[in-house]
C-alpha cells in the first residue's frame, strides 16, 4: 500500500508537469502574443515547479536534498498563486487593462516570501523519509505562509467569480 502511493506520488506529477509543458509550448505556438495566453503560460509553468519538485522528492529520495526540494515546492506553491491571481486579473481580457506595473505589485510579495523560505528555516527545518513516508518538520512562520497562500487563491477566485458575473460569454 505505501508502495503504492510512492509509485503515485512520482508518476502522477511528472505526467502533469510534461502536460502542462505540453500545454504551454501549444500556447506559445498558438498564440503567444495575446496576454491572457502569456499569463496562462507563466500560471502553468509555476505549476510545474510545483510538481517536479514532488516527482524529485518521491522519485530521487537519498540523491536530492529533501528540504531544499520541500522549500522549493513550497517557494512554488506562493509563486503559482501569485500567477492565479495574476491569471484572473486579465482573463477573460477586461474592459480596462490593468497595468503590468501593478501586476508585478502583486507578484512581488510572493517571489520575496519565495526567496525568503528557500534560503531560510523559517517555515520547514527537517524533511526526510521513514519507513517509505515524508516526515516533515514545520516552524511557526509555516501557518503565515499557509495564510498568504490562502490569501492569493481567495483573491484569484474573487476576481475570476467578479469577472465571469459581469462579462456576458456567448456560445455559438
Amino acid at each position: 500500500k505505501v508502495m503504492l502511493m510512492i509509485i503515485i506520488n512520482m508518476i502522477s506529477p511528472l505526467i502533469a508537469s510534461i502536460v502542462l509543458i505540453a500545454i504551454s509550448i501549444f500556447v506559445v505556438i498558438r498564440d503567444w502574443k495575446t496576454r491572457s495566453s502569456r499569463y496562462y503560460i507563466y500560471f502553468n509553468l509555476s505549476a510545474v515547479g510545483i510538481l517536479f519538485t514532488m516527482f524529485l522528492t518521491y522519485a530521487y529520495p537519498n540523491r536530492y536534498d529533501l528540504l531544499l526540494l520541500n522549500k522549493a515546492t513550497q517557494s512554488f506553491t506562493i509563486i503559482f498563486t501569485a500567477s492565479f491571481l495574476s491569471l484572473s486579473m486579465v482573463f477573460p481580457k477586461p474592459e480596462a487593462k490593468l497595468s503590468l506595473l501593478k501586476i508585478i505589485l502583486f507578484q512581488i510579495p510572493a517571489y520575496l516570501i519565495g526567496v525568503l523560505i528557500l534560503f531560510t528555516d523559517l517555515t520547514i527545518s527537517k524533511a526526510y523519509f521513514q519507513n517509505n513516508s515524508l516526515i516533515r518538520e514545520f516552524k511557526f512562520y509555516y501557518l503565515y505562509y499557509t495564510i498568504i497562500v490562502i490569501i492569493y487563491m481567495l483573491a484569484g477566485v474573487f476576481f475570476f467569480i467578479q469577472k465571469y458575473i459581469k462579462t456576458k460569454i456567448q456560445i455559438y
